[in-house]
């Protein structure tokens, strides 16, 4: 069986945010720790766009990240297992993470450590230029068809009125 460390989330974590988890007979501590390493294997995927892995403080927003994570994962083997029909409740932890995820890709929130201090993007950083809205004068064409783009010709021509 394969090996998915965790470090975001436990299995004691996911008894006290979902008990539900706790009370199906079918799912023990081992199929949990399973749900959880799942689920940051696919944080850590989406992470690494942005920072140096693994993190060496807690950062609550992650471990809140993996317990949806690990919930849908757990929950989607139990609840669609015998029957076909989809479940809304346990799809909305997915619909939950994937949100989260995104946010922080795209830089709209910041990932905080439990003291509240901000972890530093340290890898994948972007490149912003103040031309990055126009169309590139050169490109790897023939000189002669080189042209600047007239909106950036024109916007400069209005920054000096």
């Amino acid at each position: 069986m394969p090996s998915f460390p965790a470090s975001y989330c436990t299995v004691s974590l996911m008894y006290v945010l979902n008990p539900r988890i706790g009370s199906i007979t079918t799912i023990d501590s081992e199929h949990i720790s399973i749900g959880i390493g799942m689920a940051e294997a696919e944080m850590n995927g989406k992470l690494a766009k942005r920072y140096d892995l693994p993190f060496s403080v807690d950062i609550p927003f992650l471990s809140a990240i993996s317990a949806n994570l690990a919930s849908y994962y757990i929950l989607r083997r139990q609840v669609t297992k015998e029957k076909s029909n989809k479940s809304d409740w346990v799809d909305s932890f997915k619909v939950m993470a994937d949100e989260m995820l995104k946010q922080i890709v795209e830089n709209q929130v910041e990932l905080l450590t439990a003291s509240n201090a901000v972890v530093a993007r340290t890898v994948g950083q972007e490149a912003w230029s103040n031309t990055m809205d126009y169309q590139p004068t050169m490109f790897e064409g023939d000189p002669s068809e080189w042209v600047v783009d007239p909106d950036k010709i024109q916007d400069e021509r209005d920054a000096r009125d």
